[in-house]
């Protein structure tokens, strides 16, 4: 899965080739393709064709035709629907016996979907809320800045195991929401509650 409006960028690894990409109705022929699905495309399937030519090497695989092709299939989804987004119960590496609950969330309040993340419970026991309007993220990773105008101003990274269950959020916060400085450090490890 990918996110609509989200810049994807595919690179082969072969050298010495010749490449044909088929993404939908568009053909590339480099080693590297970017491209990005406008939110018409949401919910479609699309497949991801790529041919590598070679010159055959017949002496070794006589039957060698010299391409290699593999196909991919992605569906387009609102950036709002990415599986990053959820309730996470868990505790920080440091103290595993002190579980709490992680959210990454989003305001649904504002006209644009998904304008400000929000992220709750970056202390243990603490439901400060931090609205966040800069992050980077895919489908499951995120990416935030600390640029938060409350709470304790998480800034660090969020990455979802591949079935999207399991999540580590390796990030600091500050240690008095008054001051800039100094921030605490942690990786929390969590599963999905929701």
């Amino acid at each position: 899965e990918c996110l609509s409006g989200g810049l994807i960028t595919l690179s082969a690894i072969q050298e010495d080739v010749t490449y044909h990409w088929i993404i939908g109705a568009d053909h590339y022929y480099t080693k590297e393709v970017s491209f990005s699905f406008g939110q018409e495309f949401v919910g479609q399937t699309i497949p991801i064709i790529l041919t590598v030519s070679k010159t055959p090497n017949t002496t070794c695989f006589p039957n060698d035709d010299g391409e290699d092709t593999i196909t991919k299939v992605i569906t387009p989804k609102f950036t709002c629907e990415a599986s990053i987004y959820g309730k996470y119960f868990g505790a920080w590496e440091d103290n595993p016996l002190d579980s709490f609950t992680f959210e990454i969330s989003y305001n649904d309040n504002f006209p644009l979907n998904c304008t400000y993340l929000l992220i709750i419970g970056a202390k243990p026991n603490l439901t400060d809320t931090c609205f966040n309007g800069n992050r980077v993220h895919v489908d499951n990773y995120m990416e935030f800045d600390g640029n938060a105008g409350v709470c304790y101003s998480p800034e660090g990274k969020a990455k979802l195991d591949p079935l999207l269950n399991k999540i580590s959020i390796d990030y600091s916060i500050l240690v008095n929401p008054q001051t800039s400085e100094p921030r605490e450090y942690h990786i929390f490890n969590g599963h999905r509650i929701y």
